[in-house]
């Protein structure tokens, strides 16, 4: 027994010894473990193994280290533990870290968060601890291994709100990181190549094997509040209603909720929008008493409105150059895929902005708001206009159906005049019939309708109303915002029925009038693969709450029209080519035509052209074709191409007025496939023809 006492008294003398003594005196003796695969590795290794302190109860064996290595021995009396603090030096010019340490069991606990993260940088030394504890007197010998690896570094672009990612992983570690909500990854680059391993679901990219220095160029949506819109503004008798399904292809309209509790009613956000209808005369008292959820049997109505709250919007240049919009995928907008136009919900009260409508850089700038929601108040002693701050506007869900006689005055009888779903849309009527029509549903016809005939403006849709709708629509608050729909499918789909029946969808943004099939506004069938729903696909918002028709069906006549002169000839000056119209003014000759006059400015948007004999945009100088400035909100410069045709956002066409075609007509008709868009915009000459139509408006 005491030659063994003096066995361990040499031992633990010995082992303190070895304590103390440099890594190069021992580096000679000892076997170097661990893969050593580049300088990086060899250049990191152990320089010190020390005890912080040494309970009484635990005598050691032998300690040593080499580069990678660490020997030691113990024996202990009973339950103690022992930590050392182990020295590293980092003699390369990169990042490094611990990729393991082998040797190790349920007794030996290695300072937390070093393993698989960065320990010491470039030219440096660090520190990390190890504990051995014992719960028994026992005799236990370790070699613990340790291999050391490079950190890489892990760069993001195209992505925001970045500062608690994941921005280092060590050698041959798993790279696994949310990127946000809706974000998207483009492209990965490794080792300075095109890296094509990962997976990406659920908002998370995994990289399973990081080998070198790693760039991730994504996409993720700048998280922004949604804005408030203004309450609708319900005028006369007008009911809100909210659309109850039963099953894909059934449901029914039911009374809504007017304040709105718990977004029953309209959720701009969720493009979800307000609708309202008007109710026959001798139903109208029995609906307005119905409760809250009520459905309305649709023989009651006659009318269907939705709202368009007063907004400000501007448009994003990704590539610097076109102002397509802005990204919301990886996707670079294009004039054939443009992206989302920014828009906010402005209160009634602020006056309108009058920006540039374009970024100035990368964050929202040059807020416009289009003249539409200052719909002008006229007064009747001096027949004066003045600007009116509206609300928002109210717009047709269909277009006009029912029957009308040939209507010249604001007198009309237009009792027989609806606004519903899955019937002919009335059409081969002149501008100045669909506008004297519009007129007299609240001037003459306010009691079949409801509507009070002393405040707000029925009237023919503007063109700059038309715009309002049509930005709307490719905004996060309108079918581009809606996630049921991608890549072309945002696009507003036709209405490809050549009957011309109001509500009915191709499926389809461009599917052929000789396609066997479409589908009733109501039918929610699910088309997969982001195709969305097949009837409310044809809607502005891709749900029931939006707003059809606005793609093929007929062409929608709107009250926008071409100002006869020639830029610096006077003759002509201030007057209007109303062609075959009804309205007075000149025809493509210049010579007299019609015969009504035309009504208050106010109803009507009037444009210039640079050469008005030809409808090419190129000819147009649209830097003042809108009273000597540029068509804010009209969806013409701003979303076309650099020519004339198939040059309108998503293809559509793209034609100005011209003396031969005076009026803008809007959406396209259900041939027109790949030409029809809420960004279609063309000329006719203001005639009666079978496929031509229009859109009501109410400025409340």
């Amino acid at each position: 027994m005491r030659k063994l006492n003096k066995f361990l008294l040499v031992v633990i003398a010995l082992t303190i010894v070895a304590m103390t003594v440099g890594y190069s005196a021992l580096n000679s003796t000892l076997n170097i473990t661990g893969d050593l695969n580049y300088r990086a590795q060899d250049d990191t290794r152990i320089t010190g193994f020390t005890a912080n302190s040494k309970p009484s109860q635990m005598t050691i064996e032998y300690s040593d280290y080499s580069k990678h290595e660490v020997k030691l021995g113990y024996t202990t009396t009973g339950a103690c533990s022992i930590t050392y603090t182990v020295e590293v030096k980092n003699s390369s010019g990169v990042n490094m870290g611990i990729l393991s340490i082998n040797g190790l069991d349920n007794d030996v606990v290695v300072q937390s968060d070093i393993i698989g993260k960065k320990l010491v940088g470039p030219v440096s030394t660090s520190t990390f601890t190890i504990t051995f504890n014992s719960t028994v007197a026992e005799t236990k010998t370790y070699l613990l291994t340790i291999e050391f690896g490079q950190i890489f570094d892990i760069t993001y672009s195209g992505l925001d709100n970045t500062d608690s990612y994941i921005k280092e992983v060590l050698e041959g570690g798993q790279l696994k990181q949310n990127l946000g909500k809706d974000s998207d990854v483009c492209s990965v680059t490794m080792k300075g190549s095109n890296y094509t391993g990962y997976t990406f679901s659920n908002e998370t990219i995994t990289i399973p094997s990081v080998t070198g220095n790693v760039v991730i160029n994504g996409y993720a949506p700048t998280v922004e509040e949604p804005t408030a819109p203004n309450p609708p503004e319900l005028n006369g008798d007008m009911i809100p209603v909210y659309y109850y399904k039963i099953d894909d292809k059934n449901g029914e309209w039911r009374k809504a909720d007017e304040n709105n509790l718990n977004n029953s009613w309209y959720n701009y956000a969720n493009q979800e929008w307000a609708n309202a209808v008007t109710i026959i005369a001798d139903r109208r008292e029995e609906v307005k008493k119905y409760d809250v959820d009520t459905p309305i049997d649709m023989d009651y109505i006659n009318t269907m409105w939705v709202w368009i709250p007063r907004y400000s919007y501007t448009i994003k240049s990704e590539d610097g150059t076109n102002y397509y919009g802005k990204k919301t995928s990886c996707t670079m907008p294009t004039r054939t895929l443009p992206g989302e136009i920014d828009v906010k919900f402005i209160s009634k009260e602020d006056e309108r902005e009058t920006g540039s409508a374009q970024y100035t850089g990368d964050k929202a700038s040059g807020w416009y708001t289009n003249e539409a929601f200052d719909f002008p108040e006229t007064d009747e002693e001096d027949e004066t206009n003045t600007p009116k701050k509206r609300g928002g506007i109210w717009v047709s869900k269909f277009e006009p159906t029912g029957t009308v006689s040939s209507c010249t005055n604001t007198s009309c009888n237009v009792s027989s005049v609806t606004v519903k779903p899955g019937i002919a849309s009335i059409r081969s009527k002149t501008v100045s019939n669909f506008y004297f029509m519009s007129r007299s549903m609240q001037l003459n016809n306010a009691s079949t309708y409801g509507f009070d005939a002393n405040n707000g403006d029925l009237h023919m849709m503007k063109n700059d109303e038309w715009g309002a709708v049509a930005y709307l629509s490719q905004s996060r608050y309108g079918k581009y915002g809606n996630s049921d729909y991608t890549g072309a499918n945002k696009e507003v789909y036709i209405n490809n029925d050549s009957n011309k029946v109001t509500g009915h969808s191709g499926g389809g943004p461009s599917v052929s009038s000789s396609a066997t099939n479409w589908y009733e506004y109501n039918d929610m069938t699910n088309l997969g693969t982001g195709r969305g729903e097949a009837g409310p696909g044809a809607s502005t918002t891709g749900n029931i709450t939006g707003i059809y028709d606005m793609s093929g069906g007929a062409y929608e006549y709107v009250m926008g029209v071409l100002e006869y002169d020639e830029q610096g000839v006077e003759d002509n000056e201030g007057k209007i080519a109303t062609g075959s119209s009804g309205f007075k003014g000149l025809s493509s000759s210049g010579s007299s035509t019609g015969s009504y006059d035309l009504p208050n400015e106010k109803y009507y948007n009037k444009y210039k052209s640079a050469k008005p004999t030809s409808y090419s945009f190129p000819d147009v100088n649209l830097d003042s074709a809108c009273n000597g400035g540029k068509c804010y909100g009209h969806a013409l410069g701003e979303t076309y191409g650099a020519s004339s045709g198939y040059n309108g956002w998503y293809g559509d066409y793209a034609y100005f007025v011209s003396r031969g075609g005076p009026w803008f007509r809007r959406g396209g008709y259900y041939g027109d496939a790949t030409g029809a868009g809420v960004f279609s915009a063309d000329h006719g000459n203001g005639n009666s023809v079978s496929s031509y139509s229009c859109r009501l408006a109410f400025a409340p």
